[in-house]
C-alpha cells in the first residue's frame, strides 16, 4: 500500500495546520504487535517517521489514523490506540473487534492534559491463519 495520498492533517483545523506528524506504511503483522510513533521514531518500523523532528513542544491532542490490507479472511483484529507522556499512558480508543477479511480504516479523535512522547496502537490478531499489512499515522497539535 502506498504512503498515505490524502493525510488526516487535511482535516485538521485550519486546514492542514497540525504541527505534529508522523506516520509508518507497509508493516506486515503476523501476530499481536504495538505499532508506535513516537517523537522521534517508529516501531517495529524503521523506515517511518517520528512526528516531532523538530523538537518544538510536546504535543497534546489530535488524530491517529490506522488502516489494513490484505487482512487474511480468517482474521480477527481488535485495536487499543493509547498515548503517552513516558510516565502516565491513556487509552484513548479502541476498536473491539472486526471479522476477516477486507480492509479496515479507522480514525481517532483524542484530547489529553498529557504532553506526548508517543501514540500507539496494540493490535491483537487471532485465527487460523493471521497476516495483514498496517498503516498508521498521526497528526498532532
Amino acid at each position: 500500500m502506498p504512503a498515505f495520498t490524502n493525510q488526516i492533517s487535511q482535516t485538521m483545523p485550519g486546514f492542514g495546520s497540525a504541527s505534529c506528524n508522523g506516520s509508518m506504511v507497509g508493516t506486515t503483522l503476523t501476530t499481536t504487535t504495538t505499532l508506535t510513533i513516537a517523537a522521534t521514531s517508529t516501531s517495529p518500523t524503521t523506515s517511518g517517521t517520528g512526528f516531532n523532528l523538530s523538537g518544538g513542544p510536546a504535543p497534546s491532542r489530535g488524530k491517529v489514523h490506522l488502516r489494513s490490507s490484505s487482512l487474511n479472511s480468517t482474521t480477527t483484529t481488535a485495536v487499543v490506540f493509547s498515548a503517552t507522556d513516558g510516565t502516565t499512558t491513556e487509552q484513548i480508543g479502541n476498536i473491539p473487534s472486526i471479522v476477516g477479511g477486507g480492509a479496515l480504516d479507522y480514525v481517532v479523535d483524542f484530547n489529553t492534559d498529557l504532553s506526548l512522547t508517543s501514540v500507539f496502537s496494540t493490535i491483537t490478531l487471532s485465527g487460523a491463519t493471521i497476516s495483514g499489512i498496517f498503516d498508521m499515522e498521526v497528526s498532532l497539535v
